[in-house]
């Protein structure tokens, strides 16, 4: 490839008829610069280039493309490009924890003392209040009815079109007293507003807060306050002891629970009630000593723990015997004697004491009582929760007085065996058949949660 080019460029040297001595060194320069170079064809190009211009030969033609060179090195980095577009925000944190409480501010400033009406006037058509700092204030004049050149009506016409019966000046003094700071009547309160200590004092003689527990009661154990109603389940029924009888009729076996029975011949018989006093029951010996009557339960059925109560509605008879003997409470026998255990109100002719007993040793109140003939009481016996203390108490029929009462804390039968049954005994020393006790109602309660 390399000499045709050669023999190219001798014909042309030698149709230029070039002078010898050029010719022979421009041919060894090339042939020199061909060996040395391996980019042969650009520069024979350049070279014949210059030849021809030197020579003003005509341009030779172009030489065939040389073969591919090797890859050049890596360039340099380019500059950084444009920022690309914000992206989208991202999601909200979650809430940081409270800070404390920052400290208490001083007290504000008092305010300017209030702008109250002093009067209100219409004047030529116009309303003109005049306020209590002097300054008098056109508040715009009434509009022309749409029906000529008679004005609209004025707030007075308004007033009386809605039922206003005072006079035209009573009304415009009364628009004056609205917010003003002078006294007012506010219901049943009455006082001067910027002075309310007459509305304080109403205030404070208001219900305070109810607290539960504290300045009102729970029931069972569970607060009242609050909406919604208080479910009384059945097994507060079941915990919870509570029987009694009202004696509406004469037979033993209308005394359930408790049962009566006849002492020596004994009755029973049902006499006309006295008001409020529904259902009475007398109970009577007979000419046998010792005889009587006596409405109980099982003595086996109650070992007194705590928080147990009887409670009695009983009239005396129109003539009290001497030798009569009314027991009211928990008792354990069926006859006249003592009980061996229990704790009762004990009625000896006309003396009322308060005992107890506890396996055979008895105890009985400082105190008693002489009670009258013919006479409603109500008599209860209360043993407090840990049953330490018995209280008897007599009232005369619903009062809420008592008008004796007396505590025993000796010979409170509690010990595992000595347990006691309730209800009422009545038995004549005598050998007279006389009327001994009416009873009216009976019940007993045991407050405190029972295991069951």
């Amino acid at each position: 490839m390399y000499e045709n080019e050669l023999s190219k460029i001798e014909r042309l040297l030698e149709e230029k008829k070039l002078k010898e001595q050029a010719y022979e060194e421009t041919k060894k320069e090339i042939v020199k610069t061909l060996s040395l170079t391996l980019d042969l064809k650009s520069m024979i190009r350049n070279i014949a280039i210059e030849l021809g211009q030197a020579l003003n030969g005509k341009n030779g033609l172009n030489g065939k493309d040389g073969k591919n060179g090797k890859d050049g090195k890596d360039g340099l980095n380019g500059q950084d490009g444009k920022n690309g577009r914000d992206g989208k925000n991202g999601l909200n944190g979650k809430d940081g924890a409270n800070g404390k409480d920052g400290k208490d501010g001083q007290p504000g400033l008092n305010g300017n003392d209030g702008v109250g009406i002093e009067s209100v006037k219409k004047i030529d058509n116009n309303l003109i209040v005049t306020l209590t700092n002097g300054v008098t204030q056109n508040v715009g004049s009434f509009p022309k009815a749409s029906n000529g050149g008679k004005y609209a009506r004025s707030p007075f016409e308004y007033a009386q079109e809605a039922g206003y019966t005072g006079t035209e000046d009573a009304f415009y003094t009364l628009l004056a007293n609205i917010g003003e700071s002078g006294g007012g009547t506010w219901g049943s309160i009455t006082g001067t507003l910027s002075n309310q200590t007459d509305l304080q004092e109403a205030l404070n003689a208001k219900q305070t807060a109810l607290i539960s527990g504290e300045n009102i009661k729970t029931v069972g154990g569970v607060s009242i306050l609050g909406s919604g109603d208080i479910p009384v389940s059945a097994s507060k029924t079941r915990k919870n002891f509570f029987i009694e009888n009202d004696f509406m009729y004469n037979n033993s076996q209308s005394f359930s629970p408790w049962f009566g029975n006849a002492i020596g011949s004994g009755t029973i018989a049902m006499v006309n009630s006295d008001t409020n006093h529904p259902g009475q029951l007398q109970l009577s010996s007979s000419a046998t000593a010792n005889s009587g009557y006596y409405i109980l339960f099982n003595p086996a059925s109650i070992l007194i723990s705590g928080s147990e109560s009887a409670e009695y509605i009983v009239k005396t008879p129109s003539v009290i015997t001497s030798t009569a003997k009314v027991k009211l409470g928990f008792q354990d026998v069926f006859t006249y004697v003592d009980p061996t255990d229990g704790t009762w109100m004990n009625m000896d002719g006309s003396t009322l004491t308060g005992k107890t007993a506890n396996n055979g040793s008895v105890s009985a109140t400082g105190t008693s009582y002489t009670i009258l003939a013919n006479t409603i009481y109500r008599a209860t016996i209360e043993v407090n929760a840990d049953a330490t203390l018995v209280t008897f108490s007599l009232y005369t029929d619903n009062s809420t007085t008592p008008t004796w009462t007396d505590t025993l804390a000796t010979n409170i039968p509690t010990a595992t065996g000595r347990n006691v049954g309730h209800g009422i005994m009545a038995t004549n020393g005598g050998t007279s058949a006389v009327p001994l006790i009416i009873v009216d109602y009976m019940n007993l309660k045991i407050d405190r949660e029972l295991a069951r």
